[in-house]
């Protein structure tokens, strides 16, 4: 399951990308209804290259994680990680290269099964990592899946909105999933070697335990941010067009003013 710093950066990176792809995909939904509105590989902002910084930061960030990789003899992961930053160098040229966005979900969905097929656990993994590295794959899947039903229909907004919620759960996940494993460790368990080893099977039952009911938390927590954002993105359309309804009133019946 790698180490504590891994899962740090994986929660850095993805969390905020998903959460930031959700407000734009549910803003992009609200101001475009069907039958207009198209999902987008990554919603890009063409006025403030600040709201683009974690596309940037990640173009840099990906070839440091695989050439980490490769020096601490990790080939299939920086495999991965190389396969992912090829396919955000695609994010900035599309407007430049007749891409289809089809194309593009279909190389992400791609992307994520590559990814689960080149992290394997060793066989002889203790079973907390094991049960951790099995739920970090649910989030992975979901989102290849998400991909998937993008490529077949691009105005899926249920598709879209569970691509970006399977990035920030896959982030959270990362972070819960370290912090249990290498910083807060289940009672009578400790890391030895390459694994988190129990010294009773009660103890490992009662870890695998904990284990499903942090992921079934951070699905709630997931959940209900999705509808915190809803709300917050309908509130914040509904202001702008009670004041561009008001500001085309004025427009048109503009107030009488006397000077004295």
């Amino acid at each position: 399951m790698g180490s504590l710093a891994r899962h740090s950066w994986a929660f850095v990176f993805l969390f905020p990308i998903g959460i930031r792809r959700l407000w734009s995909s549910l803003s992009h939904h609200a101001r475009t209804p069907p039958p207009s509105f198209r999902s987008r590989p990554w919603y890009l902002s063409p006025d403030h290259n600040l709201l683009n910084a974690d596309l940037y930061a990640l173009l840099l960030a990906l070839p440091v994680a695989a050439i980490a990789d490769l020096l601490l003899a990790a080939p299939l992961r920086a495999a991965a990680a190389a396969i992912f930053w090829l396919l955000l160098l695609l994010v900035p040229l599309a407007p430049r290269l007749p891409l289809p966005d089809e194309l593009a979900f279909l190389l992400a969905a791609l992307a994520f099964l590559t990814d689960l097929a080149l992290s394997p656990l060793s066989p002889s993994a203790p079973a907390l990592d094991a049960r951790a590295r099995d739920l970090s794959s649910l989030p992975t899947l979901a989102c290849a899946a998400a991909c998937l039903a993008l490529v077949a229909r691009p105005a899926a907004i249920a598709a879209d909105i569970a691509l970006s919620l399977g990035l920030a759960f896959k982030g959270s996940w990362a972070l819960q999933a370290g912090l249990a494993l290498f910083v807060l460790p289940p009672r009578g368990c400790r890391r030895a070697g390459g694994g988190l080893e129990c010294e009773l099977e009660e103890d490992r039952l009662r870890g695998v335990a904990l284990l499903d009911l942090l992921f079934a938390g951070n699905a709630v927590g997931i959940a209900a941010a999705c509808v915190a954002i809803y709300w917050a993105v309908t509130r914040s359309i509904n202001r702008s067009a009670e004041a561009e309804a008001i500001m085309a009133r004025l427009m048109m019946n503009p107030p009488d003013l006397e000077l004295d």
